[in-house]
């Protein structure tokens, strides 16, 4: 008998994928939804160090354009096959390590809302990380 690997996210779609691994991620997700509601307006979302997806894919689903990087290609593949079973049509990956972020120019100013959860700790030098996410939601930067 073979088990269907991808079972849970068919019966409950995207919150699957955060009712399942980490029991804190479905915590941090009821946290962000009153500042992050629904919308028909398509913000753009970044979530930086997206994992296997749990937060882009359900912040796409609430109505964001949401892209997610991340520098593991498996989390990646995981992630997409979740975003084509959940219909999250407006949901983007893309690999990328966060440490090279602030090299990305064509992502300064773009999104209105920026996410890094979980992701800032394994970083050395998390200064940089903070200016290249202040870019990537504000043209110009202010120091900081």
């Amino acid at each position: 008998m073979r088990i269907d690997r991808h079972l849970l996210l068919r019966i409950l779609g995207c919150r699957a994928g955060l009712l399942h691994g980490d029991t804190l991620v479905w915590d941090r997700w009821r946290w962000l939804c009153k500042p992050l509601p629904r919308t028909a307006n398509r913000e753009r979302l970044f979530d930086v160090g997206c994992g296997s997806g749990a937060f882009t894919i359900s912040t796409s689903v609430r109505g964001y354009d949401s892209v997610g990087i991340s520098w593991s290609q498996a989390d990646l593949d995981a992630a997409a096959t979740r975003v084509e079973l959940s219909g999250a049509k407006n949901a983007k990956l893309v690999r990328l390590d966060a440490r090279l972020l602030q090299e990305e120019e064509p992502w300064h100013g773009y999104f209105d809302l920026v996410l890094c959860l979980e992701a800032v700790e394994h970083l050395l030098d998390d200064a940089s990380l903070f200016r290249a996410m202040r870019r990537a939601w504000f043209s110009e930067v202010v120091s900081c």
